[in-house]
């Protein structure tokens, strides 16, 4: 015990002798290339980093006189660094300066602790490594290891150049000349390009021109001379010659125009703060710089800017959109906003099936017109010029020249087969209209389930994205687990081959939405390539009568969901467009097996006048004067038919018109029975509760993947765990939404097979609608509560 509580006392006062004393302010002296038109890590998120993670432990200051910039140039740089390091009131030394990391990393002795923050390629840059550390005696620097080749790489796999043009500050080319040689030399070999490096001043004049004709495609590095309006200036005159672009600083460069990047997100910008602070509070706590871990693990994912894309006319491989971030394709993507309602009238109105259907009860209309003549008068008129052989002319018959002119008129004055025929027209045209009511509810019906389709593979799509993002974030977590010995490289391949699955499920959603985007646009008879933005607000909107409390009540328990099944049922066979057309066909049938009847005793009766005028008669037989003759005949006939024997055809069509209609009345019944099992069957399928009981599932899996994802975190679970936890919370998402959709185009199939839509196009309908449910269930004797 004693030796312990000694061993205990000289730890103390080697820690009391080795570290800052808390209520001596730490000094912390920031160097930079240049005056700072884009700061590339904020001093201030640094001072803020530090604060939270030192506390009231240590008084951290970076004040702003102990802050040098060596003014763009290499001996500038250098005589700022000198100056911080023989400052005695200067602790501690920060570069924030890609030249500034490069000069003192190539600097012999460091007297002070330096710590150098912004590295591009740390091999090419020719930084000491020791290990994980610098090795280097007060020296450390954060890097993630991934090189110049490394981007290349990524670019030539996205666009596929040939001659690269590689844009570097000018005095960042002078500093690691040996890129500019060497290094371009490796570069062009391993890739099997051209490349050319363009030196960059402090302004954008003749760099665009000294870009040779045939680059065709440009890799940017930092130019920390250009402020925010400068690249994008850069970038747009990038896109007016169509060149695709890549920037080595990052997506915050991507989302001033440049085309793509592989990392450097906001976020890592406030890593790369943290990790300052970190190694500042470690220095303090007695660590050597040159053992400090100098690896930040940073994700590299592709970022594509989608605006400077389409400028360009660059189309991205779905292997390669897949897996990157898209900035701004929401808004690329964004089409015309249609609401459910509008969508469903507008398919009525430009559906080309249905306009086609349309046709049918105008066609009928005109067999009614048909069917109608047959009992009005028929008259006919007629002029003739005959000539005739000389020995057949005869004054009594027909002269040898004659010009003649005549009417003729006959009118049904009864038929029963006319009469039945006009009838049953009149009820094939009830029978078409009611067909084209069917075909208005079908297109009602299949606009509105391509909408909700629309929607469901959206929110599949936004699911199975997400769920590829927290793969992503669960591959880092690994990687991490990996290197500090929580896991081994077997978890991370785990999770790489889950992203690979989970990128191909992604895809597979995507190829899914965009199917049903085509479908919506053929329903309502718009360009295939137009893109419609539907509008969830939309459908809470207008099925939101299905939501509420007092429609809600009528599926709350067996009895009222048993009666509310009998009322719509009841509708549905009222207004059934199906029952509504074998109706009229019975009605047909009914008036053809009547006149079928009536013929074996009803006779048809017409009359018939005509009437004639001679205008000239010449030759032989042309004088009938002697016979009393005159140029004008007319004549008038009624006449009347009854069939007596007709090969026994009379009998065959009264038991063809019999079996027809009995046959139309079994029809019916069938019919009728259909309609009813539809409605019965579509009910059961809008079960609500499915919402509330998914959406709790989904609810409890993602609160069981977040305990499950902190436990691997703290390498307390195996990576199988945490996968069963992802795949739990990913099924329940997608049976939450899948509970949604099914409900509301369960609730579509129930109005089109009950034969109308009026609750759903028509608000001002509802009252109504639940004023006659109200009665029903009275009538019925089943109270109702709500």
């Amino acid at each position: 015990m004693v030796i312990f509580r000694a061993h205990a006392w000289f730890v103390a006062a080697v820690c009391l002798l080795s570290t800052p004393d808390a209520n001596t302010a730490t000094v912390v002296g920031i160097v930079s290339d240049g005056p700072q038109v884009r700061q590339l890590i904020p001093i201030e998120a640094i001072e803020a980093e530090i604060a939270v993670l030192t506390g009231d432990e240590f008084d951290v200051r970076l004040p702003a006189v102990k802050r040098r910039d060596g003014g763009w140039t290499r001996d500038g740089i250098r005589v700022a660094l000198q100056q911080l390091l023989e400052d005695r009131d200067v602790d501690i030394v920060v570069c924030l300066g890609l030249l500034s990391c490069n000069e003192v990393a190539s600097l012999p002795n460091l007297p002070k602790p330096v710590i150098a923050p912004v590295v591009v390629d740390p091999k090419l840059q020719g930084f000491p490594l020791r290990g994980a550390a610098s090795g280097k005696p007060n020296f450390v620097y954060i890097t993630n290891f991934n090189t110049v080749d490394d981007d290349l790489q990524v670019f030539q796999k996205a666009v596929g150049f040939e001659q690269l043009a590689i844009l570097a500050d000018s005095t960042s080319m002078e500093a690691m000349g040996r890129f500019r040689d060497r290094k371009r030399e490796q570069l062009a070999a391993d890739l099997g390009v051209q490349i050319t490096v363009v030196p960059v001043r402090d302004t954008l004049d003749g760099v665009i021109a000294e870009i040779p004709s045939g680059i065709d495609a440009v890799y940017v590095t930092p130019l920390p001379r250009f402020d925010a309006e400068n690249l994008r200036q850069l970038a747009g005159t990038l896109i007016e010659r169509k060149l695709p672009s890549f920037s080595l600083l990052g997506v915050t460069e991507v989302a001033q125009g440049l085309l793509m990047a592989n990392g450097g997100r906001q976020q890592d910008m406030l890593r790369l703060a943290r990790r300052i602070a970190l190694n500042i509070h470690s220095i303090l706590l007695g660590n050597r710089p040159e053992d400090i871990p100098v690896a930040l693990q940073q994700p590299r994912r592709l970022a594509i800017n989608m605006r400077t894309a389409e400028a360009i006319g660059y189309f991205p491989r779905y292997a390669i959109v897949s897996d990157a971030e898209l900035l701004f394709a929401e808004e690329l993507e964004a089409g015309i906003p249609l609401g459910l309602v509008e969508a469903m009238k507008d398919a009525v109105e430009a559906n080309l099936s249905l306009q086609a259907a349309g046709f049918d009860p105008l066609l009928a209309g005109e067999d009614v017109r048909l069917s109608r003549s047959e009992l009005l008068p028929q008259v006919q008129i007629g002029a003739a010029w005959t000539r005739i052989d000389e020995d057949r002319a005869n004054p009594l018959f027909q002269s040898e020249k004659s010009t003649d002119v005549g009417i003729t008129g006959q009118q049904l004055i009864y038929s029963d087969d006319v009469w039945a025929g006009y009838r049953i027209s009149q009820y094939l045209k009830s029978a078409t209209d009611e067909n084209y009511r069917a075909a208005v509810l079908d297109t009602l019906q299949a606009s509105g389930r391509t909408y909700l389709d629309l929607l469901r593979a959206i929110a599949r799509e936004r699911i199975q994205r997400s769920n590829l993002e927290l793969t992503r974030t669960n591959l880092g977590l690994a990687r991490v687990r990996e290197s500090i010995g929580f896991s081994g490289r077997a978890d991370v391949l785990r999770w790489e081959s889950q992203i690979a699955l989970d990128r191909r499920n992604s895809i597979d959603a995507e190829a899914s939405r965009r199917q049903a985007a085509n479908r919506l646009n053929q329903v309502l008879h718009r360009p295939p390539a137009e893109r419609i933005e539907p509008l969830d607000a939309s459908v809470e909107s207008s099925l939101a009568i299905f939501m509420q409390p007092r429609f809600l009540a009528l599926i709350d328990n067996a009895q009222v969901w048993a009666t509310f099944q009998e009322f719509v049922v009841q509708q549905g066979l009222q207004r059934a467009p199906e029952l509504g057309q074998v109706d009229q066909l019975i009605l047909a049938g009914a008036r053809q097996l009547t006149a079928a009847g009536r013929r074996y005793w009803l006779p048809e009766f017409t009359v018939q006048a005509s009437g004639s005028e001679n205008l000239n008669r010449s030759g032989a037989g042309s004088n009938i004067a002697p016979l009393g003759l005159d140029d004008t005949a007319w004549s008038v006939s009624v006449f009347a038919s009854l069939p007596v024997l007709s090969g026994g055809a009379l009998r065959a069509d009264l038991n063809r018109s019999r079996y027809s209609l009995r046959q139309l009345e079994d029809r019916r019944a069938a019919v009728a029975e259909d309609v009813e099992t539809r409605i019965r069957v579509t009910m059961e399928e809008a079960t609500y509760i499915a919402i509330e009981l998914t959406a709790a599932a989904a609810a409890a899996s993602a609160e069981n993947l977040e305990i499950v994802t902190d436990l691997y975190s703290q390498g307390s679970v195996s990576v199988t765990d945490l996968i069963d936890a992802q795949n739990a919370a990913l099924s329940a998402d997608l049976s939450a939404a899948e509970a949604k959709y099914n409900y509301l185009l369960a609730v579509i199939d129930v109005l089109r097979t009950a034969g109308d839509f009026s609750l759903l196009l028509d608000p001002r309908f509802a009252n109504e609608w639940f004023a006659d449910i109200e009665a029903f269930f009275r009538a019925e004797g089943v109270p109702l509560a709500y």
